[in-house]
């Protein structure tokens, strides 16, 4: 997505190493995605996408973290938190949430694994943001920001 692209430009210029699992020629599922970032020992990993649901009345920023019965990932629900409260500083969804899932991506991978809706296409307001290319823009840069604080070092 023109989202993605953005954020990895962004991460670039600061000198990050940006791996990307797919992009336009193809999408492996989830379990091969996260064997790769566990593979790469990455950091963590971020999921991008814009939502569609069952329900017109979804919309806005949903962050959502492993959460299963055994636990939680704490380091994925500040990550998610973060990115959440950036993404609505910085653009005009009017509502966020944070919630916990044990979805493959989420589950499988070692490190924090974070995946973000930004905003829902079957949402009339949502969709209309996600047409505006200032809409974009701004959450690149509230998802650089986050990522940015995420991995500040502790004073």
């Amino acid at each position: 997505t023109k989202v993605v692209k953005l954020i990895e430009g962004k991460l670039a210029a600061l000198g990050t190493t940006v791996l990307l699992t797919h992009s336009g020629d193809g999408r492996p599922d989830s379990i091969t995605r996260a064997d790769f970032a566990n593979t790469e020992a990455a950091d963590l990993v971020l999921s991008v996408q814009v939502g569609i649901a069952d329900d017109a009345a979804v919309s806005g920023v949903i962050g959502y973290y492993f959460a299963g019965t055994h636990g939680y990932s704490l380091l994925g629900k500040e990550f998610a938190q973060l990115l959440v409260a950036e993404v609505l500083d910085c653009t005009d969804f009017a509502v966020g949430d944070v919630v916990g899932k044990s979805w493959p991506l989420l589950r499988a991978t070692v490190m924090p694994a974070v995946r973000i809706d930004l905003g829902f296409l079957t949402a009339a307001a949502d969709r209309e943001l996600l047409t505006d290319p200032k809409t974009l823009t701004n959450s690149a840069e509230a998802t650089v920001s986050a990522l940015t604080k995420f991995f500040a070092p502790l004073n």
